[in-house]
C-alpha cells in the first residue's frame, strides 16, 4: 500500500510539473502576443497621425485657395 501510495503521489508531482511547465509556455506566448497587438495598434496609430496631419493640410489647402479666389473676385 505504501508503494502505491508513493506512486501516487510521484505521479500526481510529475503532472503538477508538466501542467506548470505548459502554464510558463502558455505565459510567454501571451505575452508574446500581447507586445505584437501592441507594437500593431502603435502602428494604426501612427498611421491614423499620419492620415491626419495630411487631411488638415488638404483643407488648409483648400480653404486657402478659396480664400484666394475670393479676394480675386472683389
Amino acid at each position: 500500500m505504501h508503494i502505491q501510495s508513493h506512486k501516487h503521489l510521484q505521479d500526481e508531482h510529475d503532472k503538477i510539473r508538466e501542467l506548470s511547465q505548459q502554464l510558463a509556455i502558455e505565459k510567454r506566448r501571451a505575452a508574446a502576443y500581447k507586445r505584437q497587438r501592441e507594437m500593431i495598434f502603435e502602428q494604426i496609430k501612427e498611421h491614423n497621425e499620419s492620415l491626419s496631419k495630411k487631411i488638415k493640410d488638404i483643407v488648409n489647402n483648400v480653404n486657402e485657395m478659396e480664400s484666394k479666389e475670393m479676394q480675386s473676385h472683389t
